[in-house]
């Protein structure tokens, strides 16, 4: 967008009186080349109402700030803002209004985004009934930019002069917005947006939700005052932060430290509620209960072996290959669910319902889904639902809903990739074994033969076969190979970061 003709915020101010001439040079600079966008006004008994927008500086320079890690205000998108005139009273009839003294101008400064590097979008998910309170990515991903996590802080810049102080710049709390003069203060509010997200690929993540930060001695925001605090009070005060551990953290499992309702400061010292949840979902329940059919000819069915690496977490996997002619498999799912699925050790808590969603996009309820195509390239996606045993006849619509008494557990995806051995497949999984250790997914193996001749591989999932040649074996698709470089002495050496494409 290119810059627009337009007058400049002062000179809304009245140009035959003193007001305009009060302003320093500083702020004249700053703010004076800043174009109303639109304006409305209004008019009252004590104000002249002057409010809008004013264009940002990234139309101004045709700038193109969607991928910038930091949103300004100003300068990637416009700012609102008030300008209050007061007036010095009716006049008497007949004779003409005095000159307006005491003026001020707030220009909202929201939100100043700063892209947090590293994180992802989560959502927290469990934290009722048998389930811990966890992070789980949002999947799929939203759209840019909705895919980044931002701190996001606000403000107002208040300028105001014709009082005895001459012209102050303060940045405030929002301010009324019917009484321009009513009491506010030094005021700063942070918060994530979105408020949960998960750092890095990891399964460590936070939550930070609604930080107020208060510098003024004669001013305190409402939420505040209502816990018992006067307009002294100076400090730190915020609705959740929350540090949440990865699932399979050691003896504690999914430990999640919050503190909400917090307010740090003076006077008044320290108030809130410190909660520490951990805990485990049953082992045997929320990633499983699953079985893969593949349709025959005949009308008969077969089990399809899953192809998942442990450990399975909320994702499991079933490697599919194409039928003749290039033809993709029919397959269905079936939950063991019921009345009678007792969770062990339980009599009274049974995994009683599921909801699922297909690769297609259809939900429902049933203990065995519609037939559909594998490989795909989209997901299946459950909720396994516990409780008392009677509760197994409890239903709520739409699918997704939680029947009544009912405890839904995390969300379990399940993918069908085309099996090693097509043009597009995932390759074999191979595990190595030296001695006594095991060392998972190996890609690579390079050392002296002797030593190599003392590895056993083991396949895990795919196709793949292998031989210990006199030198490095030529490439065959579909299997692996172990290659042989010169290196007297070492002990064999393991790349295991990726599988193995084709």
């Amino acid at each position: 967008m290119a810059v627009r003709r337009g007058i400049s915020i002062l000179d809304l101010l009245p140009q035959t009186t003193g007001v305009a001439l009060q302003i320093p040079d500083g702020i004249v600079e700053q703010i004076g080349v800043l174009t109303i966008l639109d304006h409305r006004s209004t008019t009252s008994d004590d104000y002249f109402l002057h409010e809008g927008t004013l264009q940002a500086l990234a139309d101004v320079f045709d700038l193109d700030t969607d991928k910038w890690k930091l949103r300004l205000p100003g300068l990637t998108h416009g700012l609102p803002f008030r300008l209050a005139i007061r007036r010095p009273g009716a006049p008497p009839a007949g004779e003409q209004e005095g000159e307006p003294t005491l003026w001020t101008i707030d220009i909202q400064v929201w939100d100043v985004e700063v892209q947090i590097p590293g994180v992802k979008p989560a959502q927290p998910v469990g934290g009722t009934g048998v389930t811990p309170l966890t992070l789980q990515e949002i999947k799929p991903p939203p759209p840019a930019p909705a895919d980044r996590v931002y701190l996001v802080a606000r403000g107002v810049v208040r300028i105001s002069g014709g009082g005895p102080g001459g012209t102050q710049v303060q940045v405030v709390d929002s301010p009324d917005p019917l009484d321009p003069t009513a009491p506010t203060g030094a005021i700063i509010r942070l918060t994530a947006r979105p408020t949960s997200f998960l750092i890095a690929d990891s399964d460590f993540g936070m939550t930070l939700d609604q930080f107020v930060i208060d510098l003024s001695s004669t001013f305190t925001p409402a939420e505040i005052e209502a816990r018992g605090h006067d307009e002294t009070w100076q400090g730190l005060a915020f609705r959740e932060t929350t540090f949440y551990f990865p699932p399979s953290t050691p003896l504690v499992h999914s430990l999640s430290v919050s503190a909400r309702d917090f307010i740090i400061g003076d006077p008044g010292g320290l108030q809130g509620e410190i909660r520490i949840e951990f805990g485990q979902d049953f082992d045997d329940v929320y990633n499983s209960r699953l079985t893969i059919r593949e349709e025959q000819a005949g009308g008969t069915e077969v089990e399809v072996a899953e192809t998942t690496i442990p450990p399975p977490g909320t994702r499991r996997e079933y490697a599919m290959t194409l039928g003749p002619g290039g033809a993709r498999r029919r397959i269905r799912a079936e939950f063991d669910v019921g009345a009678g699925e007792l969770i062990p050790g339980h009599t009274d808590l049974a995994v009683v319902g599921v909801w699922w969603k297909l690769p297609n996009g259809d939900e429902g309820n049933e203990p065995i889904t519609p037939w559909f195509d594998a490989p795909t390239e989209e997901q299946l996606q459950y909720r396994l639902r516990v409780g008392d045993p009677s509760t197994a006849v409890n239903t709520a619509t739409p699918p997704s809903a939680v029947p009544a008494d009912q405890t839904e557990l995390v969300e379990v995806y399940v993918t069908f990739p085309l099996q090693a051995g097509g043009p597009t497949g995932i390759g074999p999984v191979i595990d190595a074994t030296i001695g006594v250790e095991t060392f998972r997914n190996v890609l690579h193996l390079r050392g002296p033969r002797a030593l190599l001749a003392t590895v056993s591989l083991q396949l895990r999932s795919g196709t793949a076969d292998w031989r210990l040649g006199t030198g490095g074996a030529p490439f065959t698709p579909q299997r692996g190979r172990v290659d042989r470089l010169a290196a007297p002495g070492r002990r064999p050496e393991l790349d295991r970061p990726r599988r193995l494409e084709q």
